[in-house]
């Protein structure tokens, strides 16, 4: 999100403050690990602006950019960390 100048990012949580900002919630459950010892866990984008339509863009654009495709392309989070995520 950093390096589509995607700011004010938060996680967990959504302050009261700034206006524009980005909420990224953990769903408080997963599922069981799979046959090949992953597990799924679920995520949900909040997006506030001060215009409902740049908003609702912004919330459909950072789905995008975390959803790894129909070839499960790795999703660099960190230089240490990725994600597949769908």
């Amino acid at each position: 999100l950093v390096s589509q100048k995607i700011e004010n990012v938060f996680r967990d949580m959504l302050p009261d403050e700034p206006n524009n900002a980005v909420g990224l919630f953990l769903w408080s459950h997963s599922v069981p690990a799979i046959n090949y010892g992953a597990g799924a866990r679920y995520v949900q984008v909040q997006v506030r602006d001060m215009d409902w339509d740049a908003a609702y863009l912004l919330c459909w654009k950072i789905a995008g950019l975390l959803d790894s495709g129909e070839n499960e392309e790795q999703i660099h989070l960190t230089d240490k960390r990725w994600c597949i995520a769908r």
